[in-house]
């Protein structure tokens, strides 16, 4: 059984490979939908686009964009023709185009969708969008998408696929004269309108002659003609309106499917053209609600062809392609084995048996290298029903062979043809399977082979310098024939990062049979060959690639590029120190942090001034010179030569390569130069890489010597490097040892704290804790005594951490401060004591290089045994006993403590208490002293020097105690309880003060002055208990005066009352002023009870006098409304009053005069003779009840 033999249709049979938007005769519509593979992918992507396509017969939408997607092969393009069948619904061969799909698809509702929307009127017009674009689009642009669309739409509805032509006939059309007007072209010209207008420019003159004829007036009609194209343009609402009037005219259930291929290539990175098709898509879905529909394809998704910033604009862009549908590569696997590669029956079980024993030979023989992860193919068959699938065939070559058209396609280096993906494969395939017809089984067609099919779509160029191969294979000129397959499959690699071209992968990609060995060291003999002859180079990952005969002058050119010496030398210095060894300080084990010189071979990495140096050196230098080298601080590490040497060869070339690219790109380059420059860049890489692995392997072999003698250390480069450091360390700091505990940098503040506090914590052996670096610091202390020097804390800094010590900064600090701690030494800054009690920044200055200049170290000085006494016994008769302090730090510390706790905080809180409370009025006694106690004691602590402080404590002895004994008693009053019972009076005497404004009684007045007298008292203090009692006593003196008061006031309440009724009973004939008084009365009953409620004398004026004015005030009211009623004037009898309305006026009933004589007066008295006051208010009353009797009935008169 030969290969022609195992396929289960003819592998010679004509395959419509390259599906173009323009083949319509029914003969390979025919084949299209019988041969049309449905793939799951296919099914899911079917359902998709008809479930948004019916679903519009019933919801119309204007989201009418379908975006369709998928790289090189994938079947995007076929897809779309397949739906064109569908949709155009016109019968192939006596049937529908879905029935080619009721054998293909099982889902019984997807194929009633489908039928359902057969059934229905519609049009499908399918065009590649690059092949309809305009030629006479301006040049250096492309035409607008909503033009092609237009003039698809004009030819499917017969007018001109010219455009202004187009827009003429449609203008004849609207006048309702098209038909008349090409029936006159015919009648006068003998030719159909179709044909005639294709030379429209020349024929201006006989075209409007025809229009003449059909009746347009020849200003018109020369207007028409000639200013057509000149007028002409098209915007997307004007396509969308033009395309909807027409949907409407064919009915609701009409669609028109407007299928554009290859529109994302058309667009390309033009943001224009992205938003030209927005607007198309919008405005046609906007005016056709859903009869009209655009579907696209594109290589990319639509978030990848949408080059947008404007997110509003990608929004909108997105929202017209509701429907989106990508298709992967897996799809045209599928489709190859299913229309291409089927067996019968009978070579599947031949198959079955070739592979199954020879499985794991088979997978060897075609597996590919991976050491460095690189390869992302799967190169074997997984398993026994792959190989049958997909024999002569391997798994790896249907989407390695899309990469290399995908490569070609993008980087120009072929046709259009070359993007024509799935059809162009299968065309591939068949072609290479065809050259083995006759070949028995086991055969295997290899990547070299899919050339021929490929080879006359490439550039010239490509194809020239594999030609030049051939020609020297066949001349014998230094190459044989296998070299030249390999160099094609060279070619078809280059570029595709997910195949190394390692001799072990080209034997991969060109075993000829599953039988064959490979025959690696023919291929690397070959590829010595081809290198030697300059058509490929070899990179420094071990990897091969073609060269073009361009790429080969650049090559040659990159050689001759000059880099200095000293530039390789700085690139591998810096490489050094960033990969192999990036530690820019090394910590010992103890924590200890050194800064180092970095010297490599006579180059310096920082600048020389460290005590540790790490010196390379990569010359040929003997054992014995290298050791010599290594005196006190120097650590001298060896490295191989020779693998130096490659390593700065391979940085030479790098940098080689990335001056040429850089002199050489500029605006005229190639995008063939671009592209060569792009790939000479990415070597680059490898170069570093390389350059990289020998500096690794170099350091692996390193040879060290510390002490002017070899060392060996254990480990990799990095741990060796950190042992020597170790050594190196121990030999140069021999004090660093003292410092065995040192302080870690993230608990600096912390650990300076419980230094100065605690001081060293010593173990029970005073072993640790850093006690021989404590005892050391002292010895220094002490010479500075007896120098009597004063150093800053920097010098004392940069003392300890040079050699032999090479403490660090805040390890030092840390034993000043515990030196503080015991009294061995204090801080100054200009001669004033600095430490944590008298500055607030204390630890941070400590912390600021920048202040440590201004710092002083002060050993102390040891206390005067006759000073000691006199203090210790003043402090004791002040304060009480002081346990400890030799130094007079110490005492000077105990005293500001006690200073302040006995004298500065009880001083502080009377001057609080008493700036918050004190009385102009009535002011606390004796603050003046608190103010002297206070000035004397902060003067004495202001003095800075200790010694000095302890001396001036002990010189103010008197005058402390004395101090101290009035301090007691102004404690007594202002931070007790009698300083309470004083504010108590004051307040006392503020709530009274209007009662003792007006207070008559000589009790109240007496009480008053007892209590002010104790009050303005210089040191009223014996007095202060006698206050509860006073105050008690003037309360009642205070309330029993109101109480006598009010009875007083309560006789003239009740004449005020007596007064308001007789004024009542007098008008109670009178309801209008009756009303008036019956208003005020509430105001006066209001009045008098706040009167009867006051508790002061001044309250109770105040009320009473309101009280007698509310009483006034009601009678007034009273008079003038009786005025008002006697001035009303009655109106005229026969008269209308003013007002319309039907309710008489008020009548007031005029008074009479009535004269009273002094004898009519005198009857009036019931008596003649009065004795008493009672007598005389008793006649007075009788009179007024008798006049005013008279008065309510008449106006009295009196006469003599």
């Amino acid at each position: 059984m030969n290969i022609k033999q195992i396929f289960k249709e003819d592998i010679n049979r004509p395959i419509n490979g390259v599906v173009q938007a323009g083949q319509i005769d029914e003969e390979t519509i025919h084949t299209e939908l019988r041969e049309y593979v449905v793939t799951d992918e296919i099914l899911n992507s079917l359902k998709e686009f008809y479930k948004n396509y019916e679903e519009v017969y019933n919801v119309p939408t204007k989201d009418v964009g379908v975006w369709i997607s998928g790289f090189f092969g994938s079947g995007k393009s076929h897809f779309l023709k397949i739906l064109s069948y569908l949709l155009d619904n016109k019968t192939i061969k006596g049937r529908a185009p879905f029935e080619y799909f009721e054998s293909k698809i099982k889902d019984e509702t997807l194929l009633a969708v489908m039928r359902d929307v057969g059934a229905k009127p519609s049009d499908a017009l399918l065009f590649n969008v690059g092949s309809e674009a305009s030629t006479n689009a301006t040049r250096g642009s492309k035409e607008s998408i909503i033009e092609i669309i237009l003039r698809i739409f004009n030819e499917h509805v017969g007018y001109s696929t010219t455009l202004w032509v187009a827009d003429f006939e449609r203008q004849l059309e609207r006048d309702g004269k098209y038909e008349l007007f090409t029936n006159k072209i015919k009648a006068l010209y003998d030719e159909e309108w179709e044909t005639y207008r294709l030379k429209f420019r020349i024929r201006f003159g006989k075209i409007i002659d025809a229009l003449t004829a059909i009746g347009y007036d020849e200003a018109s009609a020369d207007f028409l003609v000639r200013n057509t194209q000149k007028e002409f343009s098209i915007s997307a609402k004007q396509l969308g309106q033009l395309i909807a009037a027409y949907c409407q005219s064919k009915g609701n259930d009409y669609r028109l499917v407007f299928l554009i291929d290859e529109v994302g290539q058309y667009i390309g990175m033009d943001n224009s053209l992205m938003l030209d098709l927005q607007n198309a898509v919008e405005e046609i879905g906007a005016a056709t609600n859903g009869q009209a529909w655009i579907a696209i394809t594109s290589q990319e998704s639509i978030t990848s062809v949408a080059n947008i910033v404007d997110t509003t604009s990608f929004s909108k862009i997105q929202g017209r392609f509701k429907t989106r549908i990508n298709l992967s590569s897996t799809n045209t696997d599928e489709v190859l084995k299913r229309r291409l590669l089927e067996k019968t029956e009978t070579a599947v079980k031949t198959l079955e048996v070739i592979y199954e024993p020879n499985e794991q030979i088979i997978r060897n023989r075609l597996a590919f290298d991976d050491e460095q992860k690189r390869t992302q193919y799967h190169a074997a068959y997984r398993s026994t029903e792959e190989f049958v699938a997909t024999y002569p065939f391997v798994p790896y070559q249907v989407e390695l062979l899309q990469m290399v058209l995908e490569k070609i396609g993008v980087h120009g280096e072929g046709s259009s043809y070359a993007s024509r993906g799935e059809r162009s494969l299968l065309k591939s395939f068949q072609d290479a399977a065809i050259k083995h017809n006759d070949d028995s089984l086991g055969t295997l067609v290899t990547m070299a082979e899919f050339y021929p099919t490929i080879r006359q779509h490439l550039e010239s160029t490509i194809v020239q310098t594999i030609s030049r191969a051939e020609k020297r294979a066949a001349n014998n000129e230094g190459l044989v024939e296998a070299d030249v397959e390999i160099l094609k499959v060279l070619y078809l690699i280059k570029g595709i990062a997910h195949i190394p071209a390692t001799p072990n992968n080209i034997a991969a990609l060109l075993l000829p049979r599953i039988d064959a060995e490979r025959n690696e060291l023919a291929i690397k003999e070959s590829l010595n060959r081809l290198e030697g002859t300059l058509f490929i180079e070899k990179h420094a990952d071990g990897t091969f690639s073609f060269l073009s005969d361009e790429e080969q002058e650049i090559n040659s050119e990159i050689k001759n590029v000059d880099v200095n010496m000293t530039t390789i030398k700085e690139n591998l210095v810096e490489t050094f120190f960033a990969e192999n060894y990036k530690k820019a300080k090394f910590t010992t084990s103890n924590g200890f942090v050194f800064d180092y010189n970095k010297r490599f071979d006579n180059y310096t990495k920082s600048n020389m001034k460290h005590p540790l140096t790490m010196q390379i050196i990569t010359t040929d230098m003997t054992a014995t010179e290298a050791a010599v080298q290594a005196i006190e601080g120097q650590m001298i590490i060896k490295l191989d030569h020779n693998l130096i040497a490659e390593a700065e060869e391979a940085i030479r070339l790098s940098e080689q390569t990335r001056r040429y690219v850089s002199a050489k790109r500029n605006a005229s380059t190639t995008q063939a130069q671009h592209r060569i420059y792009d790939a000479k860049l990415a070597n680059v890489d490898d170069y570093d890489v390389k350059a990289k692995e020998l500096l690794t392997k170099a350091c692996e072999t390193a040879t060290f010597y510390i002490q002017m003698q070899e060392r060996t250390f254990r480990g990799n480069f990095e741990k060796q490097v950190n042992d020597a450091f170790e050594m190196l360390v121990q030999n140069t700091y021999k004090y660093l040892e003292y410092m065995d505990e040192p302080i870690p940098m993230k608990h600096v503040i912390s650990e300076w704290k419980r230094m100065y506090e605690q001081g060293i914590q010593q173990d029970l052996l005073n072993a640790t804790g850093n006690i021989r670096a404590y005892n050391e610091v002292l010895r220094y202390l002490e010479e500075l005594i007896r120098n009597h020097q004063k150093p800053s804390l920097k010098e004392v800094l940069d003392k300890y951490s040079q050699v032999p010590y090479g403490w660090t900064e805040q390890d030092t600090i840390g034993i000043l401060l515990a030196l503080m701690h015991d009294s061995k030494v204090k801080l100054t800054i200009t001669d004033e004591l600095f430490s944590p009690a008298n500055a607030t920044e204390f630890y941070t200055k400590l912390n600021r290089t920048s202040d440590r200049d201004t710092i002083r170290v002060v050993p102390e000085v040891e206390v005067d045994p006759k000073v000691r006494k006199e203090f210790m016994s003043l402090y004791k008769e002040l304060f009480g006993r002081l346990d400890g302090g030799d130094s007079y730090q110490e005492f000077a510390n105990a005293l500001k403590a006690a200073m302040e706790k006995h004298f500065l905080a009880p001083l502080q809180d009377i001057t609080t208490y008493y700036q918050n409370n004190h009385s102009s009025s009535y002011p606390y006694p004796e603050y003046a002293k608190v103010i002297s106690i206070s000035n004397d004691v902060q003067r004495m602590l202001q003095i800075r020097d200790d010694e000095q402080l302890v001396q001036a404590f002990i010189d103010a002895e008197d005058d402390l105690l004395d101090a101290q004994e009035e301090l007691e008693i102004l404690t007594g009053f202002y931070l007790n309880k009698p300083i309470k019972r004083f504010d108590e009076a004051v307040q006392f005497l503020r709530s009274i003060e209007s009662d003792l404004a007006q207070t008559e009684s000589d009790d109240v007045k007496l009480l008053k002055k007892q209590l002010t007298d104790i009050l303005v008292k210089p040191q009223p203090y014996k007095d202060i208990p006698l206050i509860p009692a006073i105050i008690e006593k003037l309360q009642q003196a205070i309330q029993d005066e109101v109480t006598a008061y009010k009875q007083m006031v309560a006789m003239q309440i009740t004449q005020l009352e007596q007064t308001l009724q007789e004024l009542q009973e007098f008008y109670s004939n009178n309801e209008a002023v009756s009303t008036v008084i019956a208003a005020k009365m509430p105001s006066f009953t209001q009045m008098q009870q706040q009167l009867l409620a006051a508790e002061s004398i001044m309250l109770i004026k105040m009320k009473l006098s309101e009280l007698r004015d509310v009483t006034a005030h009601i009678q007034q009211a009273a008079q003038e409304k009786e005025d008002e009623l006697i001035h009303v004037t009655p109106p005229v009898t026969g008269e209308l009053p003013p007002s319309s309305s039907d309710v008489p006026p008020p009548v007031v009933r005029e008074k009479g005069t009535k004269i009273i004589s002094s004898e009519t007066l005198y009857r009036m008295l019931h008596k003649t003779e009065i004795q008493t006051q009672s007598e005389l208010e008793d006649l007075l009353y009788e009179l007024k009840q008798q006049l005013l009797k008279e008065l309510k009935e008449h106006t009295l008169k009196f006469e003599k």
